[in-house]
């Protein structure tokens, strides 16, 4: 395999997250950066999106599965999404964060970073 990546970057998603009892009771928005390893060699030669991550699908698979999330952690819901990425899209390595923008009140940003899989 090649050392190819294909990224989304500052996808915008909504979810009930959280610990706290108020969380529990609203959608929060949640942003995730994902960097997947893939071989584009074929699919640049033929212009062919069937040789390829299809960005398109994993978007909307991910904004699906986290709309219908109910972790309590980020740390869990970056472990299951990684899984089913891997598992749904035959993704050998990526790497996935997942940001909770206003989740400490006098921080920019909080999130977590997971790799999983055998990096090429």
């Amino acid at each position: 395999m090649s050392a190819d990546t294909v990224f989304i970057k500052g996808l915008k998603t909504e979810a009930v997250i959280g610990v706290f009892e108020w969380e529990r009771e609203i959608r929060q928005a949640l942003y995730i950066d994902v960097v997947m390893a893939t071989d584009i060699r074929l699919a640049a030669a033929e212009d062919n999106l069937k040789h390829t991550l299809d960005y398109k699908a994993i978007t909307d698979r991910i904004q699906h599965f986290v709309a219908q999330s109910g972790f309590k952690l980020i740390e869990t819901l970056a472990e299951h999404l990684a899984a089913l990425l891997q598992a749904e899209f035959g993704i050998a390595w990526l790497q996935l964060s997942v940001h909770k923008p206003g989740a400490i009140a006098d921080a920019q940003d909080i999130g977590i970073t997971i790799e999983r899989g055998e990096k090429p």
